[in-house]
């Protein structure tokens, strides 16, 4: 892991040296080639090309890591090969493509751009989205749409389950076998309009969905929106470091309250809540049950 960081700060650091020149210039940079065209591939390397300008091309070719092409503010870049999580994640403007397949998370956040994926994305593609559009040709995994306030996702293969779990607004546009959708969502057919709408969107790709796509889109009736626990920050940041390939938990994925206890597959089995455990500075002028209940 050292190793990829060190590699990911270089690339960083001489695209962002280039950069103000090629944007003067008007040219494109293009990394993971020779001087004479041939094949230099990148490999792993985590974070690269965040918060691209308004006016920054950028081609690249390689299998990179997480969170490449996040905080896009405008640019507009290409990956030839595959990438892992966080692909475009909060991103505000800007073009975004991979060529081949991108993992969780992909577009996370986002507010704003386009990212276009040739092949298949991870679980939670989507996740949190507040705008923008993420177009994926290839299928999608668990979840995809999780938490998502608006914007639009079209994909053309299949979805797997729970797609939109906890959304408030936006579409998302399924045009291939689509599992049940998620709590909080639900499920509707295309309308003409938004077939137009669709077909004319994807045109420039040469790509189109059919009059029997589906819509997934937030159910008020069922409206579960998520509140995330207060976040508390403290100490010297001393013992943070960089990480690769772990997905932390959604604020609108479903938790599991209650356990299980069965003495066979033919046993129905008793359900026990699970526990809840407080941790506070002082008990001091607390009442009510929960202390008597609570270990």
């Amino acid at each position: 892991m050292v190793d990829e960081v060190a590699k990911s700060l270089k690339l960083n650091r001489n695209l962002m040296n280039n950069l103000p020149k090629a944007i003067e210039l008007d040219r494109a940079i293009k990394i993971g080639w020779g001087a004479q065209g041939d094949a230099k591939p990148k490999e792993g390397e985590v974070g690269i090309a965040s918060h691209l300008p308004k006016g920054a091309r950028v081609r690249l070719l390689g299998n990179l890591g997480d969170f490449t092409a996040a905080g896009c503010k405008g640019g507009t870049f290409t990956l030839e090969g595959n990438t892992l999580g966080w692909f475009g994640a909060f991103s505000s403007d800007g073009r975004l493509v991979v060529e081949r397949d991108a993992g969780p998370r992909c577009g996370h956040g986002m507010t704003g751009g386009r990212i276009f994926c040739h092949g298949s994305v991870g679980n939670e593609a989507g996740a949190s989205l507040d705008g923008g559009t993420l177009i994926i040709r290839g299928h999608a995994g668990l979840q995809t749409g999780i938490g998502m306030k608006d914007g639009l996702i079209v994909v053309i293969g299949d979805c797997k389950a729970d797609a939109g779990q906890g959304m408030t607004g936006g579409r998302i546009i399924v045009d291939g076998r689509c599992l049940p959708e998620g709590e909080g969502a639900k499920q509707r057919s295309l309308t003409k309009a938004e077939h137009k709408e669709i077909n004319g969107l994807l045109k420039e790709h040469d790509l189109s969905v059919s009059a029997d796509a589906v819509v997934i889109e937030a159910d008020s009736e069922r409206a579960i929106p998520s509140t995330p626990p207060i976040q508390t920050v403290w100490g010297d940041f001393g013992e943070i470091g960089l990480i690769s390939g772990e997905t932390p938990i959604d604020p609108s994925s479903p938790i599991d309250v209650v356990t299980l206890i069965t003495r066979g597959e033919e046993d129905e089995g008793v359900v026990f809540p699970l526990p809840v455990l407080l941790q506070l500075e002082s008990g001091k002028g607390l009442t009510g049950t929960l202390l008597s209940e609570q270990p």
